[in-house]
């Protein structure tokens, strides 16, 4: 009996301990069919802060108490985050040598059946469950995660994962499944891709009292869905800063500098989504 509980104790530590570990979910063979993809959703906080550590939602970052007060008050607008990752997300997705296309949003957009298929993030939102369970369960979330969530103008949106780590992509549950097979049947396409990134914050390099150099971190979730509804693929992944960086004074990032973190944020999800998802193609994973 001792053996045994002294077992279930360490188990408990080794799961305690992968669980950071990004999990994932692929279906090879369906994957395997795809060649023709859209991103028709691309979900951000809504506001761009600081962050220690993107993983959490609560990590706001550990400068100096006369920077923290600027921190919390600055900050980046989540639609044009949104809208300059999206672009930079599917350019970059396209130069990984992976086996589908992503469409550009040029394409997606210049399509009427597409863009018809738009509604604002309100009445995108799926109706909320009337029984007791279900208004329960609605407070809970709403008081885990009071922020919906910003996209692109002309993408629909179904709120922001509350938790990375244990979140999925998708949000809305049917009307979201709508969305995304009415947007293969619209665009062409064999499936469609949703990224889900609520760690997207401002990240600190070389700081001092809230001054130096600002980056972007993330921790973000990717799913493909098919023409049937299913989900061919669900990755989680993060990184704490990308290769672009932008002044910070006082902790201020510079707004004429903000777009260039926003393209780089994107560029860097889709190289990290793409070399996740080459190692699990290969068993690396």
């Amino acid at each position: 009996m001792r053996k045994t509980i002294v077992l279930c104790i360490v188990l408990a530590f080794a799961l305690a301990a992968g669980g950071c570990a990004p999990k994932f979910t692929l279906n090879k063979p369906q994957y395997e069919n795809i060649k023709k993809v859209a991103v028709v959703e691309y979900t951000v906080p809504s506001k761009i802060e600081f962050r220690d550590d993107p993983q959490k939602a609560g990590g706001k970052i550990t400068l100096a108490d006369v920077a923290k007060a600027a921190l919390k008050m600055l900050s980046g607008d989540g639609t044009k985050a949104s809208t300059e990752a999206h672009k930079s997300f599917i350019e970059t997705l396209n130069q990984q040598g992976l086996s589908f296309v992503a469409i550009s949003p040029e394409e997606m957009y210049g399509n009427p059946d597409f863009t018809a298929l738009h509604k604002p993030a309100a009445v995108a939102m799926p109706e909320s469950d009337s029984s007791m369970m279900g208004k329960f369960g609605s407070m809970i979330k709403q008081q885990m995660s009071a922020d919906p969530g910003k996209s692109p103008k002309m993408l629909n949106s179904y709120g922001l994962a509350v938790n990375w780590a244990s979140g999925t992509a998708l949000n809305g549950k049917g009307v979201e499944t709508k969305y995304l097979l009415d947007s293969i049947k619209a665009l062409g396409v064999d499936a469609v891709i949703v990224v889900n990134d609520p760690g997207f914050s401002f990240s600190c390099e070389f700081c001092v009292a809230g001054t130096g150099a600002a980056s972007t971190g993330s921790a973000y979730i990717v799913a493909m869905v098919g023409r049937n509804g299913e989900v061919i693929l669900e990755i989680k992944e993060w990184f704490l800063t990308t290769d672009e960086q932008a002044a910070l004074v006082a902790g201020v990032v510079n707004p004429l500098e903000q777009n260039d973190l926003y393209r780089e944020h994107g560029r860097k999800t889709a190289i990290v989504f793409a070399k996740f998802l080459k190692e699990a193609l290969a068993g690396k994973r």
